[in-house]
This record gives structure tokens, sequence and C-alpha cells, in this order.
């Protein structure tokens, strides 16, 4: 059976709540600020993401064309990742096994809305909506990888911290 675009956007918007519900629990929950950090930055991107699936739906109850809002079908262009200061690692503490599983949590949830977004943009026929799915699709698996880096890095500080070694050149 096919659906018409708006019950799709509203499955979509159910799944983006509730990943951002998730993750604004999370981060009550979890010790570790990094995790605390990560939770509230993909909390705000999910956010975004359903301020645009919104916006679109408000538009199509318009009537608007989508080609005039075509802007409108743009996901965006991803996160800054905050895992980029390293040497910041070095004075957090050990990541709990609590916030772990949360970490864990969130990729599965992650990685079964991706899933969802690919089956969405398979059945996709317009090119717009292709194109918004599939760039959520492509979000999600970005957030993923930075969920699994997070872990990672939390899990085990001392694979990610530079070793200082003394370097002995000739004649110096």
């Amino acid at each position: 059976m096919i659906e018409s675009t708006e019950a799709i956007l509203s499955k979509i918007e159910e799944g983006l709540e509730e990943l951002r519900s998730y993750y604004l629990k999370a981060k009550e929950k979890v010790f570790h600020p990094l995790c605390q950090k990560l939770f509230e930055i993909l909390a705000k991107e999910k956010e975004k993401h359903l301020e645009r699936t919104r916006e679109i739906k408000a538009s199509m109850r318009r009537g608007k064309s989508w080609v005039v809002d075509r802007w409108i079908w743009d996901v965006g262009e991803g996160i800054p990742n905050p895992l980029k200061n390293l040497s910041d690692l070095s004075h957090l503490p050990l990541c709990t096994a609590e916030d772990l599983k949360r970490l864990d949590d969130a990729m599965e949830k992650e990685e079964k809305f991706f899933y969802f977004m690919d089956e969405l943009t398979k059945e996709a026929s317009q090119s717009l909506t292709k194109r918004f799915y599939l760039s959520l699709a492509y979000e999600g698996r970005g957030y993923y990888l930075l969920l699994l880096e997070t872990k990672d890095c939390v899990a085990h500080p001392d694979f990610w911290q530079q070793r200082i070694e003394t370097v002995f050149m000739d004649g110096a």
C-alpha cells in the first residue's frame, strides 16, 4: 500500500521525536562529560530535523510547489565532531558501564532509524522526497559513527592518547 508523503513525514517525525527525547533523557542520566555533550548535540540535531519535517508538512498543507520550496528539503551539513581535542580526555573520568550501555542503545536506535530511511528512499518516486529521505539516512549514519567513535574513546582512552616519546637525533 502506497502512503501519502504527509503520512510518511508523520512517521519520520515520530522517529525523530523518539530519538530526540531519548537523547535528552540520556544526557541527564550519563555521568561522563563527553557523553553528556554528545547527547546534547544529537538532541539539538534531531530538533533541527524535526523542525524541517514540520516545515515541509506545513508547506504541503498550504499547497506550495515542491520546486518553490526546494530549499526546505535539504537536511544540512552534519555536525562538528566533539572529539577533535582528544587531549581533553586525559583529565576526564572513566566511562561507567551504564554510560556505555546508553551509547550502545543510542547506536541501535540510530541504526534502526537510518535503515527505516533507507527503505523510504527505495520507495520514493519524487526526487525531492528521495533526496530528503536519503540525506536523513546519511546524517543518521554519521551520528551512528560519532556514537561509535565516542564509545571507543571513552571506553579505551589509553588507545586515543598520543604518547609523548623522546626522539634523539644524530648530532643533537
